[in-house]
């Protein structure tokens, strides 16, 4: 993927020098005026990149912010074909979900990457409110418009599980995750991952699909919120050291856009394989909670289409959605 910002192109040219550069040939090099490289350094500064301007030496790059910034991420995902073909980026915001979906009706392109430091009304399935205190988590949604089936398209929620978990365990190779139906991440049996599936379709036509997902990264305790069972934790408590964000939000970006192609290109199956690969839920005993019902049983696996399947004493129940609570596990 080739981006052409030219925020971004000036960026990595100060980054990647060792010495001041000119202003003159930056101009010359970007294709933009003297004017257009101050106003791009302005913004840099005001997204909180420290770079420094001297009368007859140039311009220097000296550090970046501790944010999850698109032009942070943006080197190490140009092998990727779809997924951060354009970023929104906010310091603050409502919540990237809803963001993603204003976009989306917009028309802005598949792939499109919504990232947010700190959500004041992120949410996660049911309407439960996801925590997102500022600077330590990833916060992000993404625009996609499959050319699926609108029933295959419950798999979406699966490629996003599988990409998060394998991001990270490349990034913390000391953790396991644990794959929980139908959107939880788990790590020793603690939430770290929540995933929001939302769909905007006609028929069987789909329009766009946001994919949303809250990973708890560098977040301690006292900032996370009490749960009963499969207490939240994060990376950083279970790891016991802090992790790298932006190297993770992009592993999971990249991640996305290779298990998004597989799926685009008949690969339910390979998927599915992968899924219960990474999830520990095949085999053990469950309690699954529906509005008006309650089923007992062992999970047999899932099927090609997203559905958990659960045998009680009776039958094996196919089923779309519920919460699920492991058998045996007590509420903490």
């Amino acid at each position: 993927m080739i981006f052409t910002d030219k925020r971004y192109i000036l960026l990595k040219a100060l980054k990647e020098s060792n010495s001041w550069l000119s202003g003159t040939e930056l101009s010359k090099s970007i294709g933009i005026t003297r004017a257009g490289i101050s106003k791009h350094v302005q913004a840099l500064r005001k997204m909180g990149y420290e770079i420094e301007t001297q009368t007859n030496k140039g311009i220097r790059y000296i550090a970046s912010p501790n944010k999850v910034l698109p032009d942070e991420i943006r080197p190490l995902i140009e092998e990727n074909s779809i997924v951060g073909s354009k970023f929104f980026f906010a310091d603050e915001i409502d919540s990237t979900n809803k963001k993603a979906s204003a976009l989306a009706e917009d028309g802005t392109p598949d792939g499109t990457v919504v990232l947010a430091e700190k959500q004041t009304a992120g949410k996660g399935r049911l309407g439960r409110k996801w925590e997102s205190p500022e600077n330590t988590g990833i916060y992000c949604s993404v625009v996609l418009r499959p050319q699926l089936a609108l029933p295959e398209t419950a798999l979406i929620t699966f490629i996003v599980a599988i990409a998060i978990s394998e991001a990270i365990r490349e990034c913390c190779p000391t953790l396991q995750t644990q794959i929980k139906w139908p959107n939880d991440i788990l790590v020793n049996d603690k939430k770290i991952v929540g995933v929001l599936t939302e769909a905007s379709a006609e028929m069987q036509h789909v329009n766009h699909v946001i994919v949303g997902f809250g990973i708890n990264v560098n977040t301690y305790a006292e900032h996370l919120p009490p749960r009963f069972i499969f207490p939240a934790s994060s990376l950083a408590v279970e790891s016991k050291h802090d992790v790298d964000r932006v190297t993770l939000a992009a592993l999971c970006l990249k991640q996305l856009d290779f298990w998004y192609n597989c799926l685009n290109n008949g690969g339910a199956d390979k998927i599915v394989e992968r899924w219960k690969k990474l999830s520990t839920m095949i085999g053990r005993a469950v309690v699954v909670e529906q509005i008006n019902s309650k089923i007992e049983g062992t999970i047999e696996g899932v099927s090609k289409d997203g559905a958990l399947l659960v045998k009680d004493k009776n039958k094996t129940h196919v089923m779309y959605s519920g919460d699920v609570k492991y058998a045996g596990v007590a509420s903490r």
